[in-house]
């Protein structure tokens, strides 16, 4: 996660730098709502994890399966439901709302399309990296971070002299990644672990799809909220500074992100384990876990926010 923080974050000065600030603004403001589904991402693979380590735990190789097939063809919905949504209020929100210069409107419809097109292939994937969590595979975890930061940093380079349209170079670039991530995931997953092979008709299980939606639900509640919010105060400073002012924002919500995400990433070793714990019907190991990862998170969260803002004080009051 350090490795992929310093990368990411001098790709997005790459990036800043090949797109200018009235591109890099617009391709923040469209691919913002996708970016953030990140959240919504993690929200429904802790959702389905939680029922895969509550399996293997007990050790019920059956119920495991039928949790994976269900995950798979609830995601698959889900993905389909987000892309029409997207669609129809993309319509709205290019004819009626954003504020974006006329010449690059066209560029600005093709980056939302293949961001829609990244949004599926992002949701279908929850059911693989559930496995992957679960599983607590995090060397693969780390690989495929690495790898996708790597990738990510070589188009940041490759746009510095590309000689095409880079906006929507980089979005199609940003796509292919998210395709490229999700079948690599697939194909180990397959090859790997037994579970993963799609077999919805004889493992399907219409109570367990819908507890696992009923459960799933809230967290997506809570994700989306957060999605709502930060793209919402996207929009209206879009309305009303422009496309400079949300390349900047975009900035912010990047460094924020990864701030967060920090924390989070620390803590997949630890979920897994707090589930299986409850699985195998220790609730002392479960509960002390929990607490554990609780102090972990919140300490972990704070040195990375305070040690900044103290620099900053220090700065203001001694120059």
């Amino acid at each position: 996660m350090l490795i992929t923080i310093v990368i990411s974050l001098y790709s997005t000065r790459l990036v800043l730098n090949a797109l200018g600030a009235n591109d890099f603004g617009i391709f923040n403001l469209i691919s913002g709502v996708i970016a953030m589904l990140s959240f919504v991402n993690m929200a429904m693979t802790l959702s389905t994890q939680r029922y895969m380590s509550y399996s293997l735990g007990g050790g019920d190789d059956d119920q495991l399966k039928k949790v994976f097939n269900s995950s798979v063809l609830l995601h698959f919905v889900l993905g389909l439901l987000l892309v029409l949504i997207f669609e129809m209020v993309g319509i709205y929100m290019f004819g009626h709302v954003l504020n974006i210069p006329q010449d690059r409107v066209g560029a600005a419809q093709v980056i939302f399309h293949l961001m829609v097109v990244s949004a599926f292939f992002t949701v279908i994937s929850v059911p693989y990296d559930a496995v992957i969590n679960a599983r607590e595979n995090m060397m693969l975890v780390a690989i495929t971070g690495i790898l996708e930061s790597l990738l990510k940093l070589g188009i940041a380079i490759y746009l510095q002299y590309a000689a095409t349209d880079k906006l929507v170079l980089f979005a199609a670039f940003s796509a292919g990644i998210t395709v490229a991530m999700l079948l690599i995931k697939r194909f180990y997953c397959l090859a790997r672990y037994e579970e993963t092979r799609l077999r919805i008709r004889k493992y399907f299980s219409k109570d367990l799809l819908k507890e696992m939606f009923g459960y799933g639900g809230w967290n997506m509640f809570g994700a989306v909220s957060v999605v709502a919010r930060n793209q919402g105060i996207a929009m209206i400073l879009n309305v009303f500074f422009g496309t400079v002012v949300n390349a900047a924002y975009g900035i912010a919500n990047q460094v924020n992100a990864q701030l967060s995400f920090f924390s989070v990433t620390m803590l997949q070793s630890l979920n897994p384990q707090i589930i299986k714990s409850e699985g195998r019907g220790d609730r002392e190991r479960m509960l002390r876990l929990a607490m554990i990862a609780s102090k972990f998170s919140f300490s972990l969260l704070a040195f990375l926010r305070y040690r900044p803002l103290l620099k900053c004080r220090l700065y203001c009051n001694y120059g």
